[in-house]
């Protein structure tokens, strides 16, 4: 008789405490590396290819964090009339971050993310007698990108990875006269590899 009101006080302590959905836990740093990337896109619907990649910390095998940055480093000319050629440059920078699952398995699923900023060059074409030819700027512009994506993670040793896979490349707010913001958007494959350590 006397434990009784003893383990009644216990179960009113317990059922007093607050519990939440989102728990303290413990962050562990579980590696870093380096991952030099190609994406083959398109931009103002002709083909481009973005050579770049991005540094990252992994933390409990789950997240990464990081930056990024990739170039476009095909020409993308383009004509607005039979006496006007352009030239488009485009790149972008911005911070990473990636999503694992399953990190330990040989093959598995990861899904990056790049929130970042834009620059946009157009340049005009014109022939010069000495030259042969010249390229002026006829306009620039800065431009929000963001690209979610999937990649599919192959663990080849402990110390490189490989992974190929597809994302979206959206841009706003760019200020151009000849090009929009849905033409330097568009989808994207990308393959690359990763080198760093891993725990």
């Amino acid at each position: 008789m006397l434990i009784l009101p003893a383990m009644a006080q216990e179960e009113e302590k317990e059922s007093s405490e607050i519990d939440f959905l989102f728990k303290k836990h413990e962050v562990r740093f579980t590696g870093a590396y380096m991952s030099p990337e190609m994406k083959f896109s398109k931009v103002n619907g002709d083909n481009a290819l973005f050579i770049g990649g991005h540094l990252a910390a992994n933390f409990n095998r789950k997240m990464s964090y990081g930056f990024a940055a990739y170039v476009n480093v095909l020409k993308n000319e383009f004509s607005v009339d039979p006496d006007m050629t352009l030239r488009t440059g485009f790149g972008y920078v911005g911070m990473f971050n990636e999503y694992v699952m399953y990190s330990e398995r040989k093959v598995h699923l990861t899904f990056p993310m790049v929130i970042g900023v834009g620059g946009v060059t157009v340049w005009d074409k014109n022939e010069d007698l000495v030259a042969g030819e010249e390229w002026n700027d006829v306009e620039t512009s800065a431009a929000f990108v963001f690209e979610p994506g999937i990649n599919v993670e192959v663990n080849l040793t402990k110390f490189m990875r490989f992974t190929a896979g597809a994302s979206y490349r959206l841009v706003r707010k760019s200020d151009l006269v000849h090009l929009s913001d849905k033409d330097l958007s568009c989808f994207a494959v990308n393959a690359g590899f990763r080198f760093g350590f891993y725990r």
